[in-house]
């Protein structure tokens, strides 16, 4: 394996930079999903010999590189040559699939030339999807992908902030002529709205789903034996209870957070009620079974004593 020693020897290696610009970006997709800043990144370690994660200088003259045409532009002035420009963020599976969504959205319709390529997983499946924004086609990457998502930015935009609000914009679902003002309030909303739903032990995936159509139902653990759903219907009957209460309780906190910071809470409060009823649906549809099992068992027990009986009277 090359070395930092014998990397850091090549003065291209010591001059890339990641620009402010670019580094608002991913501040802003960290806080968005309400990750730690050190889960996103930009400049490339000790593997990445060629791409985004290198500077254009670099992949021209450092001996190590392994491909001197791929994420090349030409025409860059002095200013951007040395910039990096492509990003990973490491994030939990429900964001994963909003921010790759989100990506294959603007890229496929090509609403977001200033990415050019990214990978992630837009589903459920060990499938790592992506976009070529090039070639517009297909294109996918190594399994890490499944867990952090790869975006690689068009050089010559490196020093726009206009360009970077408007991958932010596009990478969390946000209107694209949004302020900076109004992008930071609805940014702020989200991440206190995912910190009170872990507060309130609630799965990050139905809060997120007012963000994503990908997490759009309850997921209901399969029922094996009649024990575990007789089990699952007594626990519902106190559940439901409880979920109402702990509803109110967050909606109304919803609201007192969006009053302060102006956005609008209804997408998340629709989303929250619409889990809250396929969750009750399926609760209804497990005491219903339960009932109906144990009506059932009660005939069975019912025509086994009359059977007993009229064998009985019979051999008297």
């Amino acid at each position: 394996m090359v070395t930092y020693a014998q990397l850091q020897a090549e003065p291209a290696w010591n001059a890339e930079v990641v620009t402010p610009e670019f580094r608002w970006l991913i501040d802003n997709l960290c806080e968005f999903y309400g990750v730690p800043r050190g889960n996103g990144g930009a400049k490339g370690d000790n593997r990445h010999f060629s791409g985004g994660h290198r500077s254009q200088r670099w992949i021209l003259t450092s001996r190590f590189c392994t491909n001197r045409s791929y994420s090349v532009e030409g025409g860059l002035g002095s200013g951007l040559v040395d910039c990096i420009a492509a990003f990973d963020i490491t994030l939990p599976p429900a964001a994963m699939r909003a921010i790759s969504q989100a990506a294959d959205r603007a890229t496929r319709s090509g609403q977001l030339e200033e990415l050019v390529e990214w990978f992630g997983q837009t589903d459920t499946d060990n499938q790592v999807e992506g976009w070529d924004n090039i070639r517009n086609q297909v294109d996918s990457s190594d399994s890490s992908h499944l867990w952090h998502f790869h975006g690689r930015l068009r050089r010559s935009i490196l020093r726009s902030m206009a360009a970077m609000r408007k991958i932010f914009a596009a990478l969390t679902g946000q209107d694209a002529d949004m302020d900076t003002e109004q992008a930071r309030q609805l940014s702020n909303t989200h991440r206190l709205v995912l910190a009170l739903a872990r507060q309130q032990n609630l799965a990050t995936g139905v809060v997120e789903a007012g963000y994503s159509d990908a997490v759009g139902r309850a997921e209901v653990p399969a029922i094996t034996t009649l024990v575990e759903l007789r089990d699952l219907a007594r626990a519902a009957r106190i559940a439901d209870a409880e979920d109402k209460a702990r509803d109110e309780v967050m909606l109304s906190a919803i609201r007192a957070l969006t009053v302060a910071t102006g956005a609008d809470p209804q997408p998340i409060i629709d989303a929250i009620e619409r889990v809250g009823a396929t969750v009750a649906e399926v609760r209804g549809t497990n005491v219903a079974l339960v009932a109906e099992i144990e009506a059932l068992r009660q005939s069975e027990t019912d025509l086994r004593a009359r059977l007993a009986t009229a064998f009985g009277s019979g051999s008297e």
